[in-house]
């Protein structure tokens, strides 16, 4: 796949895990959002990769799609998405430290956890 212009949009078929579903591919600026769609193209999930600061975030899966690995599948495209047309060295993402189940699949991934503090302002 080639590297992704700014405001324009790719189109990949990708797993079956649930029914064929379509990669979508855009950018916007230093953000860009993976979004995969069903056959009837409504979008059921998606998350965003920064590509200036290698944070991945807003991760959405629609609840009938859940626990059917389309987390896994968006992450897989964003690690090969980031090796082939970035130079970042480390991908960051974080969650509720409540979500078990988001915790488990960063680690299944080779994520490993840092310990940071935040503060309200």
């Amino acid at each position: 796949m080639s590297y992704v212009p700014e405001n324009q949009i790719l189109y990949k078929t990708v797993g079956t895990c649930v029914e064929p579903l379509e990669l979508q591919i855009e950018r916007h600026g230093s953000v860009t959002i993976f979004t995969l769609k069903n056959t009837r193209f409504q979008p059921v999930a998606t998350v965003c990769l920064d590509l200036e600061t290698g944070t991945i975030s807003n991760l959405l899966v629609d609840r009938p799609y859940r626990r059917k690995g389309l987390a896994r599948e968006l992450f897989s495209q964003i690690h090969a998405f980031a090796k082939e047309h970035t130079s970042l060295d480390r991908l960051k993402a974080s969650t509720h430290p409540h979500n078990v189940g988001a915790k488990r699949l960063l680690k299944d991934l080779g994520y490993f956890r840092l310990d940071i503090f935040e503060r309200r302002i």
